[in-house]
C-alpha cells in the first residue's frame, strides 16, 4: 500500500474545496472586516446547519447506493408547511416540528 505524499494530497478535491472556502473567507474579510465577528459566525452557522443535515442524509442515501433527488424538493416542501402551521396557524414550534417529523 503506497503512503499519501503532500503533493497527492495538494492534488486532492477536498483540499481544493477546503482551499477555496478559506480564500473566500479571507476575500470577503478583507471586503468587510466584521466577517470575522462572533455574532456574523453564529448567523452563518446556525444558517448552514439545516443544510447540512440535509447532506448528511442523502450522503448516507449515496453511499447505500440510493440516489434520491426528491430529498430537496421534500425538504423546501416540509419548511414551508411548519412555517404556515407555527405563523398562521400558531401552532407551537415544537408541535408542528412533531407534525413535520411524522
Amino acid at each position: 500500500m503506497r503512503s499519501v505524499t503532500w503533493r497527492d494530497a495538494a492534488r486532492s478535491r477536498d483540499f481544493a474545496i477546503g482551499g477555496v472556502a478559506v480564500a473566500l473567507f479571507v476575500f470577503f474579510y478583507l471586503m468587510n472586516s466584521r466577517m470575522a465577528a462572533e455574532t456574523t459566525l453564529v448567523a452563518l452557522a446556525r444558517t448552514m446547519a439545516p443544510i447540512g443535515i440535509v447532506a448528511a442524509g442523502m450522503t448516507f442515501l449515496f453511499v447505500a447506493g440510493e440516489i434520491d433527488l426528491s430529498v430537496g424538493g421534500l425538504y423546501g416542501l416540509l419548511m414551508v408547511i411548519i412555517s404556515i402551521l407555527i405563523e398562521k396557524r400558531n401552532f407551537d414550534p415544537w408541535l408542528a416540528m412533531g407534525m413535520i417529523l411524522l
